[in-house]
């Protein structure tokens, strides 16, 4: 799920690998309404992952710690938009993997809005392969993700967010 939080953070003179990451994130968020569309996006965006995976795996270590935590959630995000469209588990499983390894990079003092949108990102990866195989172990893990973005995404502070994944947890438990 890309929303208005979601945010990929680049170096200003970025080499042609970070151009891979930002075409997959483009593709990772758009949300086609015909058929065709729908095509040219389930065409795309397997190889775009393909070509982005060795990215995201080796990131350069000069990258800041939040631009390292965007690239991999972005990456994450679109490896689950990809499970759901292709319908295949391995993607999930690649998108738990990236959204915990961005978790590592993010700090709950300097990022928590980050954090909480990838805990809740994390959640919903959690939820699809539970509902998947039926595991109440992994509905418990997205629960607990999910009741830790509640933490930052209040309802004051975040209402459309907050209901979201009210919602949710409401479905999980």
């Amino acid at each position: 799920y890309f929303g208005s939080l979601t945010h990929l953070d680049l170096p200003v003179d970025f080499e042609a690998e970070y151009a891979q990451i930002l075409f997959l994130t483009c593709l990772g968020a758009v949300l086609p309404e015909s058929g065709g569309k729908v095509r040219s996006l389930l065409s795309a965006l397997p190889k775009a992952l393909e070509v982005s995976l060795p990215v995201v795996e080796e990131l350069p270590p000069d990258l800041t710690s939040p631009e390292r935590a965007a690239m991999r959630v972005c990456f994450a995000t679109a490896a689950a938009t990809g499970a759901v469209l292709l319908g295949t588990a391995e993607l999930n499983q690649v998108a738990v993997r990236n959204f915990r390894s961005a978790l590592g990079s993010l700090s709950q003092d300097d990022a928590p809005v980050e954090r909480a949108i990838t805990e809740r990102n994390l959640g919903v990866a959690l939820q699809a392969m539970a509902e998947r195989s039926q595991d109440a172990d992994g509905l418990e893990a997205a629960a607990e993700c999910y009741r830790a973005a509640l933490e930052v995404l209040t309802r004051a502070e975040f209402p459309r967010q907050w209901a979201a994944i009210q919602n949710r947890l409401g479905l999980v438990l």
